[in-house]
């Protein structure tokens, strides 16, 4: 894709605000989120299921795991609804 005027970053800014709105929304609020919330808890979550740290472990690596072949099924059914609806219905 070879353009004869390429397009400043703040052209791109202002063009496409809503798409990297929802864009950083979704890094920024998924990423940290699991792992980082998880890691603060584990004690507390652990102690209320009457977990150890090893059982703690398998559960979170096996939900962990189903989740990743869960996006293998959804993520291709993500990619036909448009960013507006989808962060709708996660929010």
């Amino acid at each position: 894709m070879t353009t004869s005027h390429p397009q400043s970053y703040l052209q791109l800014l202002q063009q496409h605000t809503g798409l990297l709105a929802i864009g950083f929304l979704a890094v920024f609020t998924g990423n940290l989120g699991q792992s980082f919330f998880i890691g603060l808890f584990q004690v507390s979550i652990s102690d209320q299921l009457g977990l150890t740290a090893g059982e703690f472990g398998k559960v979170y690596a096996l939900i962990t795991i189903a989740g990743g072949f869960l996006i293998l099924y959804l993520g291709p059914k993500i990619d036909w609804v448009s960013p507006k609806c989808y962060a709708l219905a996660v929010l």
